[in-house]
């Protein structure tokens, strides 16, 4: 009899154990997932509009829409450095890259552009972030951002042209480029006063 009880009280002990066991595995898991911090996401494309020709009567535009239609302003192809799904125009390229070679337009020019819109991309990454408000309420979205570089390199403007639905993440946006430094002035085969630039910032979770 004392053999009997002992067995099914060890029984009975096994089966508590198992039970304890399983929940603690639940829970943990619970608590695990619950911890866990979302993978954030700040994706920027740059897209370039050279600006107030020097010394040659400007190009009209050809691909997006313009802050302004005067005829000093000329638009040149975009630029793809980032992920971010923007397709260029290949019409308008083409109608571009055949004006610059009825003005005259040189290899060297093009090297100096493609190498000053890697320098500002390089900036732009550098500052890219992802608001922790936003973050904690898991808005996401997309800002286009327009903003226009002087010829010695400082920021003459900046507007939020493409808003999400967020203010969080617009004024974020519209923040990093207000906040770009250091921005190196036209290299000397680029022939405009100013530089107008578009840029999506893509915020994603």
């Amino acid at each position: 009899m004392t053999g009997a009880l002992i067995w099914r009280w060890s029984e009975g002990s096994t089966s508590m154990l198992i039970s304890v066991l399983t929940h603690g595995a639940l829970l943990g898991l619970l608590m695990l997932s619950a911890t866990q911090v979302p993978q954030e996401m700040v994706e920027i494309h740059l897209m370039e509009f050279p600006s107030e020709k020097v010394g040659s009567e400007a190009e009209s535009p050809v691909t997006a829409p313009r802050v302004q239609s005067s005829r000093e302003d000329a638009v040149s192809p975009m630029m793809e450095s980032d992920p971010l799904a923007v397709k260029s125009q290949e019409k308008s390229q083409e109608v571009v890259g055949e004006k610059r070679q009825a003005s005259g337009g040189s290899t060297g020019e093009v090297v100096a552009r493609n190498s000053y819109q890697s320098h500002l991309m390089q900036l732009l990454n550098a500052k890219k972030f992802y608001p922790p408000m936003a973050k904690k309420l898991r808005q996401q979205g997309v800002v286009m951002v327009r903003f226009r570089i002087s010829k010695d390199g400082h920021v003459l403007e900046a507007r939020v042209i493409g808003p999400s639905p967020f203010p969080t993440l617009n004024e974020s946006a519209k923040s990093l480029v207000q906040s770009l430094k250091a921005i190196k002035p036209f290299p000397k085969d680029v022939q405009a006063n100013t530089w107008l630039f578009d840029v999506p910032v893509k915020y994603q979770m």
